[in-house]
This record gives structure tokens, sequence and C-alpha cells, in this order.
């Protein structure tokens, strides 16, 4: 129930009964304010300390040894160079541009994407996503069509001459060059062994961090 207020030459002039009122509120609003500082408070003073016991837990990690840096520079030269020369000369091949084919990788035959997913998942905003699509369409690898459920949304599907030219793509982009594929099954298997133990540990690096 509102308060009752009584009117007196323009001005409001509440009865007591809606004086006791108001102050209730307002003692209600301190107390709720005060409460949503001290939530507030906790917060900020929580991200800090998390903060220094990452940090913390770094300094305690052991020196990597020469031997352990050596491999990792070798695994960064060899994403830097070997990999990234390799998905150059290919997509080159294919006449598409980096964006174009990484666009084209991520569709799956048969199963149209959304424009705004698409942007998404290449990372890139509406106005880039728009010129990279265009391109593919006018080689008649991509088709934008009505989204099901909601026509407003445009989807893109790979044709059928899409299909055939990302097939191309990516089996040339998985071809395992000689260097590995020379490897004895042991020494493969090793390989492999070792790699997923460090992308695991990555992984959950990257995941504590957050």
């Amino acid at each position: 129930m509102r308060p009752r207020a009584l009117w007196d030459d323009s001005r409001i002039v509440r009865t007591p009964e809606a004086s006791r009122t108001a102050s209730g509120a307002r003692s209600a609003d301190r107390t709720g304010n005060g409460a949503k500082r001290s939530a507030a408070d906790g917060a900020t003073a929580s991200a800090p300390t998390a903060k220094r016991g990452r940090q913390a837990a770094a300094e305690r990690a052991p020196a990597p040894s020469a031997t352990a840096l050596e491999i990792w520079e070798l695994l960064l030269e060899m994403s830097r160079t070997h990999l990234k020369d390799h998905l150059a000369v290919t997509v080159a091949e294919l006449d598409l541009s980096m964006p174009q084919a990484h666009a084209l990788q991520l569709l799956e035959p048969g199963s149209p994407v959304p424009m705004r997913d698409l942007a998404a998942r290449l990372r890139c905003d509406a106005s880039n996503i728009t010129g990279i699509v265009d391109r593919l369409e006018a080689r008649g690898l991509v088709e934008r069509r009505a989204a099901p459920g909601d026509r407003r949304v445009k989807a893109l599907a790979v044709t059928a001459k899409g299909v055939e030219l990302r097939a191309v793509l990516v089996e040339r982009l998985q071809r395992v060059p000689a260097t590995v594929a020379e490897l004895t099954e042991v020494e493969q298997r090793t390989l492999l062994e070792l790699l997923r133990r460090v992308a695991s540990a990555r992984g959950a690096e990257g995941g504590r961090s957050h």
C-alpha cells in the first residue's frame, strides 16, 4: 500500500504513517547498498589474490633445462616456418587467400552455418566475413541460404564445386611430410606420446590461467 500524503498549497505534506514508511525504505536502501559494496569489494580483492597465487606458482617452478629450451624453440620454429610455409603454398596453389581457405575448411558439407557463427569462429567482424564470403560465392564455392527456422538469418552452404575444392585442400594440408613418415614405427609412437603429453599439459595450464 502506498503511504498516504496530504496536499497543502501545492506542497505534499506526509502523514506520520508516510514518514515512518519512507524512513524504513531509506534504511533498507542503505543496508542493501552496503551489502552490494561489500560483495563488490570482496570480488575485487579476490582477483589480485588469485593473480599472486599464479605468479607464486610460476616462481616456484624449476628452471627449464637446456634440452627443454631447445625442444620448445624447435617446436616454435616449426610452427612459424615449416607449417606456415606449407599452409601458404597449399592455399596459393588453390588460388585462395588464408581467410578464404580457413572459412572453406570450417564449412562442413551438408551443414549450413549462419554467417555470424562463421565470423565468430574466424574471429573477424561482420564486414570482413562479408568480403570473404563474397569472393567464395563469386567462384561458386559457397552459397547463401535462409537459415532453417528464421529466414532473416543468412546461412552459408558449400556447393558441389566447393566440396571438391575443400576435399583437395584438406587432403593437401594433412599430407604427412617425409621427415615424419620416414621415422620408424617406434619413433613415431614415442613422438606422438610425448606431443600428446605436452599438448594436454598446455591445455591444463591454459584452463588454470582463466
